[in-house]
């Protein structure tokens, strides 16, 4: 009896401490986060789809509440949280779309947040600077997210895996913190001759 309860501790107990390391590590990324006012950073994305490779480099500015600045080569996606806007430089074209139905959105409260609220959470490995989230239904358009982080909790980056098998890898870096920032940077005003595509 004594060797079966043993057994059942050596199996058992490392998957209970993992569980609990993964819940313990996202609860510290959100805390961080919640102790912010804005963040800006360096932000390096490339999208793998089967032998075709996009990368975009740029800057990005972010305030709480899903208000970002993502400033490219030629484009600007701006969010004031309600609405965004993708406004490319070359096609002199602005689109505009609610926040909730723009999935392209790079809104760090969605990793942080939204996603691990629908999804389970473990830890991706024993350095513990990663936590994979796994849907638990089909409603969310991944198979999985790696969520990166710092030493200090900071978010700085994540991979996501659709059902395309389309992979979508996202860094930042030079990352400043509680920087000052204007409400007018998550705005949008189209200049005149400039094509509104108005998706709401």
């Amino acid at each position: 009896m004594m060797g079966k309860i043993i057994i059942y501790l050596l199996f058992f107990f490392p998957f209970y401490s993992y569980a609990q390391n993964a819940e313990s590590l996202l609860n510290k990324v959100q805390e961080k986060f919640n102790s912010l006012t804005s963040l800006q950073a360096d932000y390096n994305s490339r999208i793998n789809s089967g032998n075709s490779n996009f990368i975009l480099n740029g800057t990005i500015i972010y305030l709480k509440g899903n208000k970002f600045r993502l400033v490219l080569k030629d484009k600007t996606i701006i969010s004031d949280g309600k609405t965004v806007w993708n406004f490319d430089e070359k096609e002199n074209r602005v689109i505009v779309s609610d926040f909730e139905d723009d999935q392209s959105n790079p809104s760090l409260e969605k990793y942080i947040f939204d996603y691990p609220s629908k999804c389970s959470v473990e830890i991706c490995n024993k350095t513990s600077n990663c936590f994979k989230l796994t849907p638990n239904d089909l409603t969310l358009p991944f198979k999985n997210i790696k969520v990166y982080i710092s030493y200090d909790y900071l978010i700085t980056g994540f991979e996501l895996i659709d059902y395309s098998n389309t992979e979508l890898i996202v860094s930042f870096s030079n990352i400043k913190i509680d920087v000052t920032v204007n409400d007018n940077e998550f705005t949008f005003q189209p200049a005149s001759g400039v094509k509104v595509i108005d998706l709401r």
